[in-house]
């Protein structure tokens, strides 16, 4: 579907749903999963760039699925309109 070009929200989603399975297979099997190591990078990483701190990792986990997660639930007023490109979404996930 992504590929195809035209159907880079139900990309993203796929691609979503997938990582989650693969990734907790992933982990039963004692390695880290990608999402995982996406993330314990980001939290290393958001301490130079902010003020010395590392992030939350929970933080940090909610702006990389920031896409899905508001497209998937739209559970609030914030999520009438949500801002991304679903393309590079849907690539980066």
């Amino acid at each position: 579907m992504y590929y195809e070009g035209n159907s880079y929200f139900a990309a993203l989603h796929l691609a979503g749903g997938a990582e989650e399975v693969l990734g907790a297979n992933v982990e039963r099997s004692g390695r880290e999963s990608s999402f995982k190591s996406l993330l314990r990078g980001a939290v290393k990483l958001s301490k130079f760039f902010g003020d010395g701190v590392e992030s939350e990792t929970k933080d940090i986990a909610t702006i990389m699925n920031h896409a899905k997660n508001r497209t998937k639930h739209m559970d609030g007023e914030d999520d009438d309109h949500v801002y991304f490109d679903p393309k590079v979404e849907a690539r980066d996930l």
